[in-house]
């Protein structure tokens, strides 16, 4: 779509969507009435993310909504996104941890609840409700079991915790996930072995089918976004799909383990469970592969093994990620 260099639209074409948000901004207190409604929130009580304004994008997210199907928003923010994706969807779930949206939130609860009485209007009566809590821990407060199918995950995920909300989702009896994807988490995400770019996300790849639907623009945001990306869909892969090679069932119980635990246990933790080994013999089967890597170095333990085996693995650094994924791709060697 094509914008002006502030996100206006050219020749006095309105949005409706960025109109939508400004006005429900102001209602937050997140902008001054007086503000113009292209200037940048105010400093002090920032906005903190970007917010889809763009109506193809929109319209092309709430077109992948399976019709009838539950579907759990991560991050709704304002909320417009959240009621276009309501429309075809049974039910609507939003997990937004920012209290300061409640004000505006409550009222798209509100006129869920009383819609016309139409026939066609009838069903969305009372179909969204939102649960204030940090996205990382949104399978602590919704019970999947208890839905009548399995939901739609839609979000856009803040880089730092994508990887980690990715995680929570491995193994999760869902339909699929849709996320609008920076270009550095899209690269990360189908990076290979040795890629400069692989990382966390690039361990979870394998679990899901990657399906890459739009790309989206830096001015589809308010306010305006810094970086392009992609729409993307991913579906869960059935286990006989992904094997059970030692790989997959030790980043399977890494990924289980960051799920279930508050305080996270530390990958040679996950590794011994996902082996059945003690910690002690994880650590030498490590040292033997460095051993056959390089059999005339004087330090076979030079990846400083025993700290970085310490830390859980979100919160590794990048190098340490990629290093720990080829030793644990080489792990068959030395079984």
């Amino acid at each position: 779509m094509t914008e002006n260099q502030d996100g206006s639209q050219p020749f006095g074409i309105r949005n409706p969507f960025l109109d939508e948000t400004l006005r429900r901004a102001r209602q937050a207190g997140f902008l001054s009435e007086a503000v113009h409604t292209l200037a940048p929130p105010d400093s002090r009580k920032g906005l903190g993310q970007n917010f889809l304004i763009d109506p193809e994008t929109i319209h092309t997210l709430a077109g992948l909504v399976i019709p009838g199907r539950t579907v759990i928003e991560v991050g709704p923010g304002f909320g417009v996104l959240t009621e276009k994706l309501a429309e075809p969807a049974g039910r609507l779930i939003g997990i937004e941890l920012d209290r300061r949206f409640n004000r505006v939130l409550s009222d798209v609860v509100t006129n869920s609840q009383t819609a016309d009485t139409s026939d066609q209007d009838q069903a969305k009566k009372g179909k969204i409700r939102f649960v204030n809590t940090d996205a990382l821990d949104w399978q602590h407060f919704i019970n999947l079991d208890a839905l009548d199918n399995k939901p739609q995950i839609i979000s856009n995920l803040p880089f730092g915790i994508a990887g980690q909300f990715m995680a929570s989702l491995v193994g999760m009896p869902i339909e699929n996930a849709v996320f609008f994807l920076g270009d550095a988490a899209w690269n990360e995400l189908n990076a290979m072995r040795g890629d400069k770019d692989y990382g966390h996300m690039s361990t979870i790849s394998p679990f899901f089918e990657i399906d890459k639907i739009a790309e989206v623009g830096e001015g589809c945001f308010f306010p305006k976004s810094d970086t392009t990306g992609k729409i993307v869909v991913m579906t869960p892969k059935d286990p006989s799909e992904i094997g059970d090679a030692t790989e997959t069932r030790v980043f399977s119980q890494i990924f289980r383990d960051t799920q279930e635990a508050l305080v996270p246990p530390t990958v040679l933790i996950s590794m011994s469970r996902a082996l059945g080994k003690d910690d002690a013999d994880v650590v030498i089967q490590i040292q033997r592969i460095y051993r056959s890597l390089d059999p005339h170095s004087l330090r076979p333990t030079r990846w400083e093994t025993a700290s970085n085996l310490q830390k859980p693995f979100f919160r590794m650094k990048r190098p340490e990620v990629k290093e720990f994924g080829r030793i644990v791709h080489l792990l068959d060697q030395t079984a």
